[in-house]
C-alpha cells in the first residue's frame, strides 16, 4: 500500500503544482516536505492531498475503512 501512495501522491501533487521534495512514509503518517506556492497555500495542499489519497485507498483496500476509520 505504501508504493500506491507514494503514486498516488506524486500524480496529484503535479496536479496542484506542488513539489515533493522529500517524502517518507510511516505506518499510520506520511512526513513530506513541500514546496508550495504561497497564493495556493500549504494547508489548501495538504487538505487537498488527505482527501484524495483517502478516498482512493478506501476504494482499493477496502479493509481500511474498518481498520483505520479516520484515514
Amino acid at each position: 500500500m505504501d508504493v500506491r501512495l507514494k503514486e498516488l501522491l506524486t500524480e496529484y501533487a503535479a496536479n496542484l503544482s506542488v513539489d515533493i521534495l522529500e517524502m517518507e512514509i510511516m505506518p499510520d503518517h506520511v512526513h513530506m516536505l513541500l514546496e508550495v506556492d504561497p497564493q495556493f497555500g500549504i494547508h489548501k495542499a495538504v487538505k487537498s492531498f488527505k482527501g484524495y489519497t483517502s478516498r482512493i485507498l478506501r476504494q482499493e483496500f477496502p479493509y481500511l475503512k474498518t481498520k483505520m476509520p479516520t484515514l
